[in-house]
């Protein structure tokens, strides 16, 4: 006769076993890969910088702007420049933000796979971003 035996079966150790495998196997997936957790933040990361170097020469920019008006309106030795080539002639670069070149503003962070973003001021003053932009392209002038 066989006594109540308390305990754990083999069949159930291993089912347990197979079970957390195939969660962690889930889980490392979801992490890493092309679309994994860590991967997406990577790119959240890389986006921030660029749009927030794209903000800071946004607002530069408009500072810019603000002065033209300033000094055309309240200076009566302005030389009536248009207003893209005030902003051109004021415009300096920021390391780390962007680069201004002759003809074009060149934010220095990248997207994580590589491209960037590459700016012209309009006619009006303003900035038009051209953007992604592949790498080789990234010249500055």
């Amino acid at each position: 006769m066989m006594k109540n035996q308390k305990g754990i079966t083999l069949i159930a150790l291993v089912i347990t076993i197979i079970v957390l495998l195939i969660l962690a196997g889930v889980s490392i997936a979801m992490l890493s890969g092309d679309n994994g957790i860590l991967n997406q933040a990577a790119r959240a990361g890389s986006n921030t910088k660029v749009k927030e170097a794209k903000e800071q020469a946004d607002l530069k920019v408009d500072e810019i702007i603000g002065d033209y008006y300033e000094e055309k309106y309240t200076n009566s030795d302005f030389d009536d420049k248009t207003i893209s080539d005030y902003v051109k002639s004021k415009l300096v670069s920021v390391e780390g933000l962007y680069y201004v070149g002759k003809t074009k503003i060149v934010i220095e962070p990248k997207y994580k796979d590589g491209t960037g973003v590459i700016g012209t001021i309009g006619t009006s003053g303003s900035i038009d971003w051209s953007d992604p932009v592949p790498a080789a392209s990234m010249t500055t002038d």
